[in-house]
């Protein structure tokens, strides 16, 4: 087995878990999938995005540990 990266668990202002983490130059994100009663849909998505630099004006008021806004996260 090859370890890629560690993931966090992380909460969105609605009260939902999700997974981020680090991957090289970019961010890996895992969320649960609402799978509307469809028993063959995955139970879980990976997403990748780029990882953003943080200067060091940011307001960081909403940000989390991992440079994500809480208005970032689609649901």
């Amino acid at each position: 087995m090859i370890n890629l990266c560690g993931l966090w668990k992380n909460t969105t202002k609605d009260g939902r878990e999700y997974f981020s983490g680090n991957l090289g130059d970019a961010k890996v994100l895992i969320f649960t999938n609402d799978k509307k009663g469809n028993d063959k849909a995955p139970d879980f998505r990976l997403c990748l995005a780029e990882k953003t630099k943080k200067s060091t004006t940011e307001n960081t008021s909403n940000t989390t540990e991992n440079n994500f806004t809480d208005e970032s996260i689609p649901f």
